[in-house]
């Protein structure tokens, strides 16, 4: 385990060096490449954060020594937790599931499969996605990894907004960004003491939907691009602004949304950066080289009592 300890330690800390530059070179990075750029280079990082490759350098930049020290940890007694709306021991997700197949319904009208089918087509996807109304969620959203499900909240839906909401979230099933986002989760599980990772997956969800909006008004004019965040404000004012996780949403907070309009609107030509984002997988792989952690003889003491 010590071992194990000790090799986070050494991927995480210099991690957390790469992730503090490419955040503070955003808004370089935007005004030069463009938003998908930065959902591949979250994503990166993301799996060099869950592969523990070891690239040794003749000599670290960084050596910490061992800590000498005796550690008492004394374990709280469990106790089963009761949440709203749910029985004893279910977690949140479990509560929403169970919310959801009491309220959805399957989308049936004719009208509305068309668009879905018009929008499947703008796209490149091929099969069906399953369309399903939920009186349990704020916002048009993707739910599931295995048997994805296009979910709808139940409210009044103009046929341009119902249009505009299916071209964005069938370009994250296309992409496949429930996955995207599950592997960004499991990196922050991994890493939940590290605040830079913390701080790389809040980017991340905001520059999943920043390339989403990028890639459904590529090659559009400026009526496209405004019916397009008309249809975002609507969404907003209906109360559409939560985020769940496992999920993608249509609409965002207050603080992307201007964000997400100057990408909309924006119609200057940016470079795909494949160098920059070599130079990064680069930075990346050689990272856990930089930091070791010192051998020697500790004397460590650990006692842990149950209750």
């Amino acid at each position: 385990m010590e071992r194990v300890v000790t090799a986070l330690l050494e991927l995480s800390l210099p991690m957390a060096a790469v992730i503090a530059l490419l955040l503070a070179a955003g808004p370089l990075l935007g005004r030069r490449f463009a938003a998908k750029w930065r959902w591949w280079a979250w994503l990166l990082l993301a799996v060099r954060l869950l592969v523990p490759m070891e690239i040794s350098l003749p000599q670290p930049v960084l050596t910490l020594p061992q800590p000498q020290a005796e550690i008492t940890y004394t374990l709280p007694q469990k106790a089963e937790p009761v949440l709203p709306g749910g029985s004893v021991s279910e977690t949140p997700l479990q509560v929403l599931q169970a919310r959801l197949r009491r309220s959805r319904r399957p989308v049936e009208r004719p009208e509305v499969l068309a668009l879905l089918e018009q929008a499947a087509g703008e796209a490149g996807v091929s099969g069906r996605l399953p369309g399903l109304y939920a009186a349990g969620v704020a916002s048009p959203m993707i739910v599931g990894a295995v048997r994805p499900a296009l979910l709808l909240p139940e409210m009044e839906w103009t046929p341009q907004q119902l249009l505009m909401v299916f071209r964005h979230e069938l370009v994250h099933y296309r992409r496949h960004d429930i996955w995207y986002k599950m592997a960004l989760l499991l990196a922050n599980a991994v890493h939940w003491f590290n605040p830079m990772v913390w701080c790389m997956v809040w980017a991340a969800d905001r520059d999943l939907e920043l390339s989403c909006d990028e890639a459904v008004v590529a090659g559009r004019g400026d009526d496209f691009r405004e019916q397009y965040s008309r249809s975002l404000l609507a969404v907003m004012r209906a109360g559409a602004n939560r985020r769940t996780l496992f999920t993608t949403n249509f609409s965002s907070g207050k603080k992307t949304l201007k964000q997400r309009f100057t990408t909309i609107f924006d119609r200057t030509k940016k470079k795909k950066g494949t160098v920059a984002l070599a130079a990064l997988l680069l930075a990346a792989a050689l990272a856990g080289g930089l930091v070791a952690c010192g051998t020697g003889e500790r004397n460590t003491a650990v006692e842990l009592t149950d209750y």
